[in-house]
């Protein structure tokens, strides 16, 4: 759900502004466009939902914003914006289409959206062709703020392609899951030196040990 259009005065909401403003802080200022991308330890983390309402903060703070279904195995964004969709991305890298006519718009959260697009048989071959770079020099022209939802990076070799492009990394935290899991992520994200700029921490229930890991440098969403 859209909680950050349709319950602006919630922790959650008010947790995605803080986020967002930390991530204003960090970036360069002087750079025109940043890219993110959002990812998970493992699925159903809520990074999906964490994606959209995310991009649609930025948006609130007139930011011009796009926010991508990058996870082309699930993608989740016809659930979301309870809409259907029809070419996107992997239409896009194929070579099948243009950006501009993929590009849809939400106006409750101010959004624009690109889906996932139409199944492919190798998602990962398309990833590694030189097509992905002008794919996301081509949004750097259009949009301040661009915003990638990925899938869990445990899982395919989609999201560890992608981030060699994008300017910053979030790692969505289920507070609920093995801290032994999260540190092997973050271990090898860091030993590739990827660009990781915080994780947020989803799931959290009061005196998890998870929490106390996170609390030093680290964004953290209680949701």
């Amino acid at each position: 759900p859209l909680y950050s259009v349709e319950s602006p005065s919630s922790v959650q909401s008010e947790s995605l502004r803080f986020i967002q403003s930390n991530l204003n802080f960090m970036e360069n200022q002087i750079q025109n466009s940043t890219s993110y991308l959002v990812t998970s330890a493992t699925p159903k983390d809520g990074k999906s939902s964490i994606s959209v309402n995310l991009s649609s903060t930025f948006a609130s703070q007139n930011k011009k914003t796009v926010v991508i279904d990058f996870d082309l195995r699930k993608p989740s964004f016809h659930k979301l914006f309870k809409r259907g969709f029809d070419k996107g991305v992997t239409d896009i890298l194929a070579g099948k289409t243009d950006v501009e006519k993929v590009i849809q718009y939400d106006g409750e959260s101010n959004l624009s959206i690109i889906p996932s697009g139409s199944n492919h048989d190798s998602p990962s071959k398309l990833v590694s062709d030189d097509g992905m770079k002008k794919f996301i020099e081509k949004l750097k022209s259009y949009y301040e703020i661009i915003i990638f939802d990925t899938s869990p990076i445990s899982l395919t070799s989609e999201t560890q392609e992608i981030s060699k492009y994008v300017d910053g990394i979030i790692l969505i935290v289920n507070a609920q899951k093995p801290i032994k899991l999260i540190k092997e992520i973050e271990s090898s994200l860091t030993s590739k030196k990827l660009p990781i700029k915080g994780f947020i921490v989803n799931k959290y229930r009061t005196g998890k040990s998870v929490y106390k890991y996170y609390n030093i440098n680290y964004k953290t969403l209680k949701v």
